[in-house]
C-alpha cells in the first residue's frame, strides 16, 4: 500500500483524513460572519455533536417543527440549565457528507451584536464544542473530499478579493478549473510513470519503453501545459495584488493631482511649489473593475536637496517593480528637454504619456498628438483638475497591462502553485535534456515521480501536514 501513496496513485487526503478522524473528531464552532455589530451573525457548528448541541439549546416556535435537514426553522436559543433565552434565531441543520465540511453542520442565524453571538457561542462551548482554529472548517472540507486544496485556497481568495475581476478568478478556481488543468498534466505523467515502473520491474513481460512516444508526451503536451500555467500565474498575481502603476514626471507637472483624481479624494498634497512630493505615496483604487495600486513619486530632475535626492532614488526603485509607468507632462509648458530625457530613460518599461493640464489650452491649441520623439507609446491628453479624458487614460492603461499579461480567469496559479509547477518543469527538463537513452530509466522514473508529486501538492493529492498548515494559516476564524 505504501508504494501506491509514494507513486501518487492514492490520494493522500484519505490518509490525512483517517489521521484527522482519530485525533480531531471533536465538534468545533465559530462565528462565520465578520466580527462587530451587524444585522446578522452566523454561528457555524461542525462535527459529530452538532445536532445534539442544537437540540439542547434550540426550541422551535412551532411545536410540531423538527430539525429537518436543509430547512430554516424559526425559534429561540436558551441556556439549557437556566432556560434563559438569549435570542430568537433561524437555524439550519445540514447532515454530512452533504455539507460544507462533509460533517454534520448546524448554522444559527442570530442578531449580529457581539454580545448576542458571544453568548450563544459560550453556550455551545459549554456543551462540548471547542473554538475552531483559523480555516478549520475549510480544512475539514478538504480532508473529507468536498474540495481539493486549490479549491480551498480559492475560498480565501474570494473572501479577500478587492475587485470584481479578482473575485471572478477566485470563483473559477473554486469551481475546479485550475485543478482540472493541473490534473490533466499530472495524470499524463502518472500514466507514463506506471509504464516506466512496469518496464523496470517486469521487463520481460512488459516489453521495452516506447521512448519516442514518451519524449513526445513530455515535450509536446506536458511541458507546454506547464509553461501555459506559469504564464497565467503572472496575470493571477496582478489580479490578486493589484496592477502597480507609477506616476513619474518633472516636479509640479500634476502627478499628485492625477493621483487624487483617480482616488476621488485629496490624498497627496498639491501646491504650486516645486518638489512638494519628496517620498513615494502608495494608494489603492478600483479602476473599471480592476484593483490598481498607484504610486505618486518625487519629481525627477536636477536637485541639490539631499531629501529630494533620496526621494528620486526611491522613485527609480518602484519604477523597476511596477507593471506600468505613466509619464506625466505639462501641456501648458510644452514638452521640455527634461521630459524627453525621462521618456528615454523609461523606454524599457510599459509606458503611457499623460499630457496633463489640457484645461489650460484653448480648444485647438497646444499639442494635440504626441511629438515625434514620443510617438511610439500611447499619448492621452488629460486634465486632473476637470477630469477630462480620465476614463480614456484608465482604459488605455488597463489595455496595455492586459496585453502584456493576458489573463485567463479559469486558470491563475498563485505563488505556491507557481513554485510547484516550476519544480515539475525542472524535473521534465532533466529528462528531456538528457535525450532518448541519455538517462537510465530508473533515474527518469525518479524525475517523473518528483514531477507528479509536485503537481499533486497543488490539488492536495500529495499534500502533507506542513503544506496544509501553510495554506490554511492565511484563513480567518470561521472559514
Amino acid at each position: 500500500m505504501v508504494w501506491l501513496f509514494e507513486m501518487g496513485l492514492v490520494d493522500n487526503r484519505f490518509l490525512l483524513y483517517a489521521i484527522a478522524m482519530l485525533s480531531e473528531s471533536d465538534t468545533i464552532a465559530a462565528l462565520a460572519t465578520a466580527p462587530g455589530p451587524g444585522p446578522i451573525g452566523i454561528i457555524r457548528i461542525s462535527g459529530p455533536s452538532s445536532l445534539s448541541i442544537a437540540s439542547r439549546i434550540f426550541t422551535p416556535f412551532n411545536p410540531s417543527a423538527a430539525l429537518d435537514p436543509r430547512k430554516l426553522i424559526y425559534g429561540r436559543i436558551a441556556e439549557p440549565a437556566t432556560g434563559i433565552v438569549r435570542d430568537e434565531v433561524l437555524l439550519a441543520f445540514m447532515p454530512g457528507p452533504n455539507s460544507y465540511t462533509g460533517e454534520d453542520v448546524v448554522e444559527i442565524f442570530a442578531h449580529g451584536s457581539g454580545a448576542t453571538t458571544g453568548a450563544i457561542l459560550d453556550i455551545v462551548f459549554s456543551l462540548g464544542a471547542r473554538p475552531a482554529r483559523p480555516g478549520e472548517f475549510t480544512r475539514r472540507a478538504f480532508l473529507s473530499g468536498r474540495m481539493d486544496l486549490a479549491q480551498a485556497e480559492a475560498v480565501a481568495d474570494l473572501v479577500d478579493a478587492s475587485c470584481s475581476q479578482a473575485a471572478n478568478m477566485a470563483l473559477a478556481q473554486m469551481q475546479g478549473n485550475l485543478s482540472k488543468k493541473v490534473d490533466e498534466i499530472r495524470e499524463l505523467l502518472l500514466a507514463w510513470l506506471v509504464r516506466l515502473h512496469a518496464v523496470l520491474d517486469f521487463g520481460d513481460d512488459a516489453g521495452e519503453l516506447d521512448e519516442k512516444s514518451f519524449f513526445s508526451a513530455l515535450s509536446q503536451k506536458a511541458l507546454p501545459g506547464l509553461d501555459a500555467l506559469l504564464a497565467a500565474s503572472q496575470s493571477g498575481q496582478i489580479l490578486r495584488e493589484g496592477i502597480r502603476i507609477v506616476l513619474v514626471g518633472r516636479p509640479n507637472v500634476g502627478k499628485s493631482s492625477l493621483l487624487n483624481a483617480f482616488l476621488g479624494r485629496s490624498r497627496a498634497l498639491v501646491t504650486p511649489i516645486s518638489g512638494t512630493t519628496r517620498d513615494c505615496i502608495e494608494e489603492k483604487a478600483l479602476v473599471q473593475g480592476y484593483g490598481v495600486v498607484f504610486t505618486d513619486t518625487a519629481g525627477l530632475g536636477p536637485s541639490q536637496d539631499a531629501v529630494e535626492l533620496l526621494g528620486m532614488e526611491k522613485t527609480r526603485e518602484v519604477i523597476s517593480q511596477c507593471h506600468l509607468v505613466i509619464l506625466v507632462v505639462d501641456l501648458s509648458q510644452g514638452i521640455l528637454p527634461e521630459d524627453e530625457d525621462l521618456f528615454q530613460q523609461l523606454q524599457s518599461r510599459p509606458l503611457i504619456v499623460a499630457a496633463n493640464k489640457s484645461d489650460l489650452s484653448a480648444p485647438g491649441q497646444g499639442l494635440q498628438e504626441a511629438p515625434p520623439g514620443m510617438s511610439n507609446v500611447a499619448w492621452v491628453r488629460v486634465s486632473a483638475l476637470t477630469g477630462h479624458n480620465l476614463d480614456k487614460l484608465a482604459s488605455t492603461m488597463l489595455s496595455i497591462v492586459q496585453k502584456k499579461n493576458p489573463h485567463e480567469w479559469n486558470v491563475a496559479p498563485n505563488v505556491r502553485h507557481r513554485a510547484a509547477i516550476s519544480r515539475a518543469r525542472e524535473n521534465l527538463l532533466a529528462v528531456l535534456n538528457a535525450g532518448p537513452g541519455g538517462l537510465p530509466l530508473d533515474l527518469a522514473a525518479i524525475e517523473i515521480q518528483d514531477a507528479v508529486n509536485a503537481l499533486g501538492e497543488i490539488s492536495g493529492h500529495t499534500a502533507n501536514p506542513d503544506i496544509l498548515d501553510q495554506v490554511f494559516s492565511r484563513f480567518c476564524i470561521g472559514k
